[in-house]
């Protein structure tokens, strides 16, 4: 019997061989990167806060992701709550400690923030 000490917050992907299950942390740890690197490419952070950022959360111990493919977790993007009708929309930072909500983010700057994970 496991304790909840022992539980790990999991994402569950459906493959055509099953579910595949990760760790949810680095998820969320790779997502504030890339969201903050956009936000520092839309020019909503300074540099010095990008790095301030990237420093600390890249500090975090955390597993790598395996067979991680850019194209399949923009399919997932689609497909998140927070997304309008044909508009990816990503919640970004204009300062530490503050955020806005943005639309229509050019899909390189995604490619790009997701390749920073």
């Amino acid at each position: 019997m496991k304790t909840v000490n022992n539980l790990i917050p999991m994402v569950v992907e459906q493959t055509a061989n099953g579910e595949r299950a990760f760790d949810i942390l680095p998820s969320f740890s790779g997502g504030m990167i890339a969201e903050s690197y956009i936000s520092y490419k839309m020019g909503l952070l300074e540099e010095n806060e990008y790095k301030k950022i990237d420093t600390f959360i890249s500090s975090i111990p955390k597993f790598k992701i395996d067979d991680f493919n850019i194209n399949k977790l923009l399919d997932y993007i689609k497909m998140d709550k927070k997304q309008s009708i044909n508009n990816n929309r990503f919640i970004l930072l204009n300062g530490i400690g503050s955020a806005i909500i943005k639309e229509d983010i050019d899909v390189e700057i995604i490619k790009k923030a997701l390749n920073k994970i």
